[in-house]
């Protein structure tokens, strides 16, 4: 069979046959001819009853995956004969990726500004914990207790600083569950649930709209006898549900926190597969290296969670990254800086310890609290007019309807 139009696509794809141990027997049939190959230390019964199939690794799911390495297989067959190809999004930096392995030239980049007023925005790199220990959320790291309730204090203490909604993103559901479990020592969930009620993103896809659901209610409810927290904090996944295609504008989320740089799981077979097809065709397709491509993807997924926020002109929040390895980001000269996206990147700021940033903090929402206080909208009425017994000019009107504004104002 063919399974390919083009045939020199065949070079694209990779086919891999996983295999583990399943809690319910779930043996694999293959036929007797490809089974002695599979598996030379096991017996493959023949029988006249089962000539062509048999069981082998009974113990066993096998998992048949089927990966395609080059985007450019798709894409240039959908795009080669448009005239002008344009992709636009706040959230397609960094961009190396997309212009060396979509197969298609592209010879212009803009970078827009950002719309939103810098004073509006607070970004801050929180490289140390409440206790002084800092935040280095590696591999070996994170698999030590005391590195989650240090993070979790932090959180507590933001909590109480910012209203309405907070978002936490981790690297994986295992993250997540580290932090539901040490989330129950030292009194942390009691003391955060005094500012919060507290939402994990499920695993499974059809239980989000109800954990979503939830979170907007405890936000838009929080002064009602119900629930008398202010707001909400909502944990998710990089590269989840959460943190990408949904707004939370406004109170959903007026804080986002980014733990980690969320690098894909260097033990997979997949991301495994795919480095070692950019190392082989770097050169002759002109791509990224596999260590280029694979840290690309990290800071991707963080642009990705950064862009849930900040939704209009008029929006304001807090972006926290944690992890004193984004210091780095701040140095203009740092070769990863231009990772991260371009709006938020002049505005990151790092303060020397956990009081100092909490202070900033709590000074940048008291100053939003205050210009939102300003800020009064000025609602216009239309008020029915009796007809004038002589014609009225449009400059007439116009007065009219200014001084019943200068009316309003004076009120206020």
């Amino acid at each position: 069979m063919n399974y390919f139009q083009i045939e020199e696509n065949k070079q694209f794809y990779k086919c891999n046959v996983t295999f583990q141990s399943a809690t319910v027997s779930a043996p694999i049939p293959v036929s007797n001819e490809k089974a002695d190959d599979l598996i030379n230390d096991e017996v493959v019964q023949k029988d006249a009853t089962n000539k062509y199939a048999t069981f082998f690794r009974p113990n066993f799911e096998a998992t048949l995956n089927f990966w395609c390495f080059s985007p450019s297989t798709a894409f240039k067959n959908a795009f080669s004969e448009c005239h002008s190809v344009i992709l636009a999004s706040g959230t397609l930096s960094p961009t190396a990726t997309l212009k060396t392995e979509l197969g298609l030239k592209f010879d212009l980049e803009m970078k827009g500004e950002q719309g939103i007023p810098k004073e509006q925005i607070f970004a801050s790199v929180v490289s140390k914990g409440a206790s002084g220990n800092p935040f280095r959320c590696t591999y070996d790291n994170m698999k030590n207790g005391e590195f989650y309730i240090e993070l979790l204090k932090s959180i507590r203490d933001v909590c109480k600083t910012v209203p309405k909604g907070v978002l936490v993103f981790v690297s994986s559901y295992h993250v997540l569950d580290e932090i539901r479990k040490y989330m129950n020592f030292e009194n942390l969930k009691a003391d955060i649930e005094k500012h919060k009620k507290i939402f994990f993103e499920p695993k499974r896809s059809t239980d989000f709209k109800n954990v979503f659901d939830e979170y907007t209610f405890a936000i838009q409810n929080e002064n009602d006898k119900i629930n008398s927290v202010n707001g909400a904090i909502l944990f998710g996944v990089f590269r989840g549900k959460v943190s990408e295609g949904i707004d939370f504008p406004d109170d959903m989320a007026r804080c986002v926190i980014c733990v980690g740089i969320p690098f894909p799981n260097f033990t997979d077979e997949e991301v495994k597969q795919k480095r070692a097809f950019n190392d082989l065709h770097s050169n002759s397709m002109n791509i990224l290296s596999g260590n280029e491509w694979y840290s690309i993807q990290a800071y991707r997924a963080i642009n990705q969670a950064l862009g849930r926020c900040l939704r209009h002109r008029n929006d304001w929040g807090a972006i926290l990254l944690f992890d004193e390895r984004f210091r780095q980001q701040i140095k203009p000269n740092c070769p990863e800086s231009e990772r991260i996206s371009s709006w938020i990147r002049p505005l990151l700021q790092h303060y020397s310890d956990h009081p100092s940033f909490i202070n900033g903090l709590v000074k940048f929402i008291d100053d939003r609290k205050t210009a939102a206080k300003i800020q009064l909208p000025v609602k216009e009425t239309v008020k029915s007019v009796e007809p004038l017994s002589t014609p009225t000019s449009s400059i007439s009107i116009r007065r009219i309807i200014s001084a019943n504004k200068s009316a309003k104002s004076q009120s206020i």
